[in-house]
């Protein structure tokens, strides 16, 4: 599985034996295109919380408008409500982390 081999690099990264001296990485698994009610999509985010690793409560959904913002070159923001919610709660997420490590 995909998210086993990912997790695993991951663990080896952060490992203090071979990570660099002075790093204090944060990491933040953050699902993208998926069917947030899928049995595959619930699974993977709780192996990955199981294996100890921080996983964004907000996840991206597999939607038309993604494609749709590049294509017309406009922000995701001018066109998907939805999308643009998942963004926004996700850019919050990220902020709330690393203000937290301060």
């Amino acid at each position: 599985m995909t998210a086993s081999a990912w997790a695993g690099s991951m663990r080896s990264r952060n490992n203090p034996k071979t990570a660099y001296e002075n790093s204090d990485p944060v990491l933040l698994a953050v699902m993208n295109a998926v069917n947030k009610r899928s049995a595959v999509f619930l699974h993977t985010v709780s192996q990955l919380r199981d294996d100890g690793f921080n996983v964004a409560k907000t996840a991206l959904s597999q939607r038309v408008s993604y494609a749709e913002a590049n294509v017309n070159r406009c922000s995701i923001f001018a066109q998907n409500n939805l999308a643009a919610h998942e963004m926004r709660s996700l850019g919050l997420e990220i902020y709330t982390l690393l203000k937290e490590r301060e």
